[in-house]
């Protein structure tokens, strides 16, 4: 697959995406009734929605998840019935050629019942008894379209040479398979940075074949893995963005101010997102989790939600608003509360990067250009500019560049050189 068409299938798995949250969350809007609208690329929720019942807010909160988490599940389904599935309690096999099973007689297709008279119920313990029985002759038995057959096999350096073989599926298979896959991604990726790398060559010479790569197969490949690794941080946002009941109608932000200076307010978040991504890597630097850090990946910056909304309460600002002289204030001029900086936050992440997709380009440079950002109108924030060098100006800008194209460099490089 070109890297062209893999960044064309990641961007229109991200507008999907995208689009499929932000949809969802207006059709509930639309169905409860509820004054005003949302569109796509986010306007606020009227102050009604904090008076609306419980069960209504949640539906907002959870639809663009379930959205999303639905659009992986079937992406993950299809991709389980057009590769197969690998479980561990399945004993469907290939043959390696010049092992001792291929002496043998055993063929690819063949399903291992049984190893001297003791039924096999899993692929471990075929691993665990050829290991223990190792130079010793067994009686292997097998089913081959419908017929048993005893074949008489001798372990050689304690591996037959045979391999797990992909089952297909059927579709309910396929799809109870695929609905817990949106939620094992990261658990599974720690568990893998936890764990030295596992030989698979040993003891019987098991390995996971590899599926023949058609392209549509790639791209479907592509797609379902996006789809299925994004589904615990939109997740998150949307908790985030759950509206709390408020005792007061908020102050909308007055129009007429406009969003002023949208770039320096852009670089400044990408001077924070650099600083935050560092501290948590150095972090994991000091307490020896250095593994933790590819596994994470994008996820490592979710944290960044409740800190960056810790620091506008407690400061009124971020470091990268700080460089830029910017300050986040409520319609009286006030600090904000916690929670209002978590939904304002939690808004610049969904609506302004897009949860870290590849739309998040475009999502970015249209909330640049709106009247109101969404995160500000929604409880009528001021945000306040005070003068600085154009020095210190040009200086940010060419850090947001460098950063821009290591980001790029980063991304590119496991597609530019596949292991």
């Amino acid at each position: 697959m070109t890297l062209v068409v893999t960044l064309a299938v990641s961007f229109l798995t991200g507008v999907v995406m995208f689009a499929l949250f932000a949809g969802a969350r207006a059709l509930v809007a639309a169905l409860a009734r509820v004054p005003g609208r949302l569109s796509p690329f986010g306007e606020a929720p009227r102050a009604a929605w904090a008076r609306r019942p419980l069960a209504t807010r949640l539906a907002l909160t959870f639809a663009g998840p379930l959205a999303v988490y639905a659009l992986a599940t079937a992406l993950a389904a299809i991709q389980l019935m057009q590769t197969g599935t690998i479980s561990d309690a399945s004993t469907l096999i290939d043959v390696w050629p010049g092992g001792a099973a291929d002496a043998a007689g055993m063929q690819d297709g063949d399903r291992i019942e049984a190893i001297d008279g003791e039924p096999l119920a899993s692929f471990t313990s075929l691993r665990r008894i050829v290991a223990a029985r190792a130079g010793k002759r067994l009686d292997i038995l097998v089913e081959r379209q419908g017929h048993r057959l005893h074949f008489s096999v001798t372990p050689s350096a304690g591996k037959i040479g045979v391999q797990q073989r992909p089952e297909q599926p059927t579709l309910a298979a396929a799809v109870r398979a695929a609905l817990p896959m949106p939620f094992q991604v990261l658990p599974a990726r720690l568990d893998e940075a936890r764990k030295p790398a596992a030989d698979l060559g040993a003891p019987i010479a098991i390995t996971y074949p590899p599926v023949r790569a058609t392209l549509g197969v790639s791209l479907l490949r592509a797609a379902a893995g996006i789809a299925v690794a994004s589904v615990d941080g939109l997740l998150l946002i949307a908790l985030f963005l759950f509206p709390f009941r408020r005792r007061s109608e908020p102050t909308q932000a007055d129009e007429s101010v406009g969003f002023p200076h949208p770039w320096l307010r852009a670089a400044a978040r990408a001077v924070d997102v650099a600083v935050f991504a560092a501290v948590f890597i150095v972090i994991l630097l000091v307490i020896q989790q250095a593994a933790l850090v590819e596994a994470l990946g994008a996820s490592l910056l979710f944290p960044m939600i409740p800190l960056e909304a810790a620091l506008l309460a407690s400061w009124g600002t971020t470091p990268g608003k700080a460089l830029l002289g910017i300050s986040v204030r409520d319609a009286s001029g006030g600090k904000l509360p916690f929670g209002v900086a978590l939904r304002r936050t939690a808004g610049a992440w969904m609506f302004g990067l897009a949860a870290n997709l590849p739309i998040g380009l475009l999502t970015g440079l249209l909330a640049l250009v709106r009247r109101v950002a969404y995160w500000d109108a929604v409880d009528g924030h001021r945000v306040e500019h005070r003068a600085v060098s154009r020095l210190r100006v040009g200086m940010v800008v060419a850090l947001v560049v460098l950063l821009l194209l290591y980001g790029i460099a980063i991304a590119l490089k496991p597609l530019l050189h596949p292991l």
